[in-house]
């Protein structure tokens, strides 16, 4: 039988084969008995580079080329099948992705294997010196540390639930790139993402911009459709949760419970398909032993928790990241800077970024901006970032911190600076 009559087969003893398969949040491949591919949904075409009719009929490993193809094969491991790890696939760019691989086997009716499929998930963008990427519309998520690992294998889970989201972690530390990595990795990614500061709002309005208004024609009232409506299918970023009065925490608790809201000026409920996202840079459990967190809207909260580490705890990642902007900046202001000076990288190493990744972004594009050679030195970094004499023989007037500048906070140790606003 061939791997078209096998396709045949199949599509005859389910509905709509095609159908469920690219509704998957991941990739997926069906295989005949002998390992050649029947079916890949588009999330593996894309992922893979090869089209189904491309890929049809040929072996699986011409086409997921996993390290784990040929004599190590799950498919072909005693036990067989219904087997979960983690490996690389090689696209047709020769990218080399990491992924987690599950294996399963369907047999017919009389225990015969029928097809065998691959669940594929995309873990995260490697590059070969190890660093980790995962990228979104407004940027990247950069690293090799354990934290950051973390973070990065864990979205997919998180892009996969329909549950609200809280971020947790000091301002700079990337909340608002993950809200939308986590939309963009979702079933969700092609509906809209809204950002809703709550601060910026008197209270009796707050219900109203997000729920919407019925129209009254007799207090001549216009409708207001409200944030909910708007992005009905899609997501909504809170980017401070402590903005949100104790009144308003209660009705979406009550969305969150329901999954309908009720307008201004309506008595019918309105179901809405609308995932929540929320993200703060204060403790939740002390807002909530404080009482300003509503304790049934905070229990929704904490099942999908993700705590964000402050970048003075992610050693490992300063190296990739100051690399990744300057390479950006470079690019930018067209300038020929392709990296950092011994002395300057002394001197960044040591600085405890209070505002994390941002305040690292604004540094190094100061430096690229202020370069004068394909290096970047101490003499090119902002005045706050403090230089000892002999980092930089060379600083020119004005370099450095002032006389009466405070002492640089020691290493590890969190800096007032980090308390301003923002994710």
């Amino acid at each position: 039988m061939t791997a078209t009559d096998k396709a045949d087969l199949i599509a005859a003893g389910m509905v709509d084969l095609p159908g469920l398969l690219d509704a998957l949040p991941m990739g997926a491949a069906v295989y005949d008995g002998d390992g050649k591919v029947v079916h890949l949904n588009l999330l593996l075409q894309r992922l893979t580079g090869f089209t189904l009719d491309e890929a049809r009929g040929l072996p699986c490993r011409h086409v997921l080329r996993t390290a784990t193809c040929g004599r190590d094969c799950p498919h072909l491991r005693q036990g067989g099948c219904d087997q979960s790890l983690i490996t690389d696939i090689v696209n047709r760019g020769r990218r080399r992705i990491p992924v987690r691989l599950h294996t399963r086997r369907v047999p017919d009716r009389d225990g015969n294997t029928l097809y065998r499929m691959d669940f594929v998930e995309e873990l995260v963008e490697q590059g070969a010196d190890g660093m980790a990427t995962r990228k979104s519309g407004k940027g990247a998520l950069i690293g090799k540390s354990a934290a950051m690992e973390h973070i990065l294998v864990t979205l997919p889970d998180f892009a996969r639930s329909d549950r609200p989201v809280l971020l947790v972690g000091e301002t700079g530390t990337g909340k608002d790139l993950i809200a939308e990595c986590v939309h963009e990795s979702s079933l969700r990614a092609k509906r809209p993402f809204l950002r809703m500061n709550l601060g910026f709002m008197p209270a009796d309005l707050l219900e109203a911009e997000l729920f919407g208004r019925a129209a009254q024609e007799g207090a001549g009232l216009e409708e207001i459709r409200g944030r909910f409506a708007e992005a009905a299918g899609g997501s909504i970023f809170f980017p401070e949760l402590s903005d949100a009065p104790l009144a308003l925490q209660k009705k979406l608790a009550a969305f969150l419970e329901t999954g309908a809201v009720v307008p201004l000026g309506a008595k019918v409920p309105q179901p809405i398909d609308v995932r929540l996202l929320f993200a703060t840079q204060r403790n939740p459990d002390e807002l909530a032993d404080k009482g300003l967190l509503d304790p049934g809207f905070y229990n929704h909260l904490s099942a999908m928790r993700l705590d964000l580490p402050p970048l003075r705890e992610r050693g490992e990642d300063l190296p990739f990241l100051l690399a990744y902007f300057a390479e950006r900046f470079a690019e930018r202001f067209k300038k020929s800077v392709r990296g950092f000076s011994p002395e300057a990288m002394s001197v960044l190493a040591e600085y405890p970024y209070p505002g994390n990744v941002r305040e690292l972004r604004n540094i190094v594009e100061y430096a690229v901006m202020t370069a004068k050679s394909p290096l970047i030195v101490p003499a090119n970094l902002p005045v706050y970032v403090p230089v000892a004499p002999a980092a930089d023989a060379a600083v020119p007037p004005g370099r450095g911190p002032a006389p009466d500048a405070p002492k640089k906070p020691a290493r590890g140790r969190k800096d007032p600076a980090g308390k301003g606003s923002g994710s």
